[in-house]
């Protein structure tokens, strides 16, 4: 992988890591039912494996980035 791929892969990450954690932190404190319980849970799960793969496989840890972005948007989505 090139070094701007890198480069690339990594501002993806962090951008969908703070765009999930900011839907996440608009979530807490509503009251969510079990779906949407589970789906929090999931959404950071994978906020918590892309930490973990960030230094060893960047591509991975943009992947669950994306994952936990996409997931938190559609949540709060359904929730308006």
């Amino acid at each position: 992988m090139s070094s701007e791929e890198r480069r690339q892969l990594d501002a993806a990450y962090v951008t969908d890591l703070n765009q999930a954690n900011q839907i996440l932190g608009r979530l807490t404190g509503r009251s969510l039912n079990s779906e949407q319980k589970d789906s929090v849970n999931r959404a950071r799960a994978w906020i918590r494996q892309a930490a973990q793969y960030h230094n060893r496989d960047l591509a991975t840890a943009a992947e669950l980035a994306r994952r936990a972005r996409v997931l938190t948007q559609d949540l709060a989505a359904s929730m308006k």
